[in-house]
């Protein structure tokens, strides 16, 4: 029964790395944006019309997923 377990285990443990997400997956699912720092942690948006322009922006402070590390460390 152990064995089982350790197989079991090991298959996922090989499994798992192999079914991450590229930057092509995300891409084919995911609308892409572009973002520009205008200023010490201000992100700008700007969605491009067919023609190439901006069409619309949006200003938002950055977000970090863990609160002690910034880009400035």
């Amino acid at each position: 029964m152990s064995q089982r377990i350790f197989a079991l285990l090991l298959t996922l443990g090989l499994a798992v790395p192999v079914l991450g997400q590229t930057a092509a997956d995300l891409g084919t699912k995911h609308r892409r944006l572009n973002a520009y720092e205008v200023g010490p942690d201000i992100l700008m948006t700007a969605p491009f019309a067919a023609d190439g322009q901006v069409c619309e922006m949006a200003l938002e402070p950055r977000r970090y997923l863990d609160r002690e590390k910034t880009d400035r460390e």
